[in-house]
């Protein structure tokens, strides 16, 4: 009390506004209302600035956040076989890439791709391959069942045209490419679909770099949370599962490709 008296101040009251206060104390030369007015002009251009660095910090935040989703980012690494994953553009749904190398050739990995026989040995949760049709001498529908990783989720059918093409003398390319319309969906199947590929890269010819890429919506009542869980099971085992077979079967598939254009 005594400190505001001997500065000439009066002591406050239950009254007295907090601008009014504070119009006191700071700004001594304005008096009355027209200090209260400028103050509230000072606040209100502080509120303002305030709130709209929070909308720049916040735009940086969400931009940056948003330029991340564009890019691949490893998720797992493990058995020499990497998974990265990515938002994907215009899904819910995560696109997959999975790259490893493996001590084989690329006609090795084009024959496996092709024995039907052997498909649901190597691709996870395959089951009951066959070919529908062949287009041509390097293209063939496929139809396929998939066992869903989920109690009480239904399983999955897919139809994939699958592809084949060189890019280079090193490069060879498996389009797989979703077909849905071409065969009826399975009874007590829900019709999902993939559009992906697989790349085979050659570094010696002992040693192709594999990678194995797509996105996969299962349609029907799958969360996309649930379906993102096991966005990178799959291709890791896929891959472990085709490393393996090639490893136990080096002459089974080594043979010569008998697709012209390869």
């Amino acid at each position: 009390m005594k400190k505001y008296q001997s500065s000439g101040l009066q002591p406050l009251s239950g009254s007295v506004s907090f601008l009014q206060f504070i119009s006191t104390v700071y700004f001594p030369g304005i008096q009355g209302s027209e200090t209260i007015f400028t103050l509230s002009r000072v606040y209100k251009m502080y509120t303002i600035i305030k709130l709209f660095t929070g909308m720049v910090i916040a735009m940086a935040v969400v931009t940056t956040s948003l330029a991340n989703t564009s890019e691949w980012e490893l998720k797992k690494d493990k058995k020499e076989i990497k998974v990265y994953t990515k938002k994907s553009d215009n899904s819910d749904y995560y696109s997959f890439k999975a790259i490893s190398l493996i001590k084989t050739n690329t006609q090795s990995l084009v024959n496996l791709m092709r024995d039907m026989s052997a498909m649901d040995r190597w691709l996870e949760t395959c089951r009951d391959p066959i070919v529908v049709s062949e287009p041509d001498g390097a293209s063939r529908i496929i139809h396929m069942k998939n066992d869903s990783p989920f109690f009480l989720i239904s399983d999955r059918d897919l139809v994939l045209l699958q592809r084949f093409h060189r890019i280079s003398d090193d490069v060879v390319m498996v389009d797989l490419v979703d077909h849905g319309n071409d065969v009826a969906e399975a009874d007590g199947h829900v019709r999902g679909t993939f559009n992906g590929h697989w790349m085979f890269t050659k570094i010696s010819d002992t040693e192709v770099e594999v990678e194995y890429q797509g996105l996969t919506d299962p349609k029907g009542s799958v969360p996309v949370s649930m379906a993102n869980l096991v966005v990178l099971d799959v291709p890791f085992n896929t891959l472990k599962k085709v490393r393996k077979i090639l490893h136990n079967n080096k002459t089974k598939y080594d043979s010569p490709v008998v697709i012209d254009s390869l």
